[in-house]
């Protein structure tokens, strides 16, 4: 059975699926640590970005609370510093202003969309916080080709739990499960999520590292280009 044949809703990650994070990432954490005039290398940037993504693995397992996330990152960071610091909230503030205006889309990711936005109407699904999301979507020009954002933040609820699809279908209208795909890079917020919102999954693989089959994907690509040509010919 085709599961793309009926698909008419295309939910797409946002960060490292269509918006390159790294950069912003690390664009926001050393005008950050220049700003407060902290110390910056890449070695303290690559502790900070391992931390930060563990915190959110653990966001996505419901272990912590987004709020305390985007404080403790900062607080595990600085606890070794024999200086002086501003308090995480912030760092934290400045931290989100600055990453709010770095919109830099990943290669292709411009194309993808004004292809998808023919055929599909397109949701971005983020677990970023709103200020963020929302200030780098608009930077990053994609906006004209997405017919609604769903974050997180305002949501109430994160990938991969059923309530932020639930709100999703919601809004939409449409609670035709066949109808929906969700594209995303995270195998533990995307395709799970997808799973447990019962609609198909593919997930963009740019470094090939999961083997298929998967319990969680039903499709994978590699390229950006490689899913706007499995969409765009069923």
């Amino acid at each position: 059975m085709n599961k793309l044949k009926n698909i008419k809703y295309i939910f797409l990650d946002s960060d490292q699926t269509l918006l390159d994070f790294s950069y912003a990432e690390k664009f926001a954490f050393k005008s950050t640590m220049q700003k407060f005039n902290l110390p910056f290398d890449e070695g303290f940037y690559n502790r900070f970005s391992q931390e930060n993504i563990r915190l959110w693995k653990c966001l996505e397992r419901g272990e912590i609370e987004k709020s305390r996330l985007m404080t403790l990152r900062f607080e595990n960071l600085m606890k070794n510093l024999l200086i002086e610091a501003p308090p995480p909230e912030v760092i934290n503030q400045t931290y989100l202003s600055f990453l709010s205006t770095c919109g830099k889309t990943l290669a292709g990711a411009e194309q993808l969309c004004s292809a998808l936005a023919k055929k599909f109407k397109l949701y971005i699904t983020t677990n970023g916080t709103a200020i963020a999301q929302s200030g780098r979507l608009k930077d990053s020009g994609l906006l004209p080709f997405i017919d609604d954002v769903f974050i997180s933040d305002i949501i109430g609820y994160n990938k991969p739990k059923q309530e932020f699809f639930d709100y999703c279908f919601r809004k939409i209208g449409d609670y035709d499960k066949s109808r929906y795909i969700i594209f995303g890079d995270s195998l533990s917020a995307d395709m799970e999520g997808g799973r447990n919102a019962g609609i198909t999954t593919c997930l963009y693989d740019p470094e090939d590292k999961t083997k298929m089959p998967n319990e969680y994907c039903d499709y994978k690509v590699s390229f950006l280009a490689a899913f706007e040509k499995m969409m765009c010919n069923i």
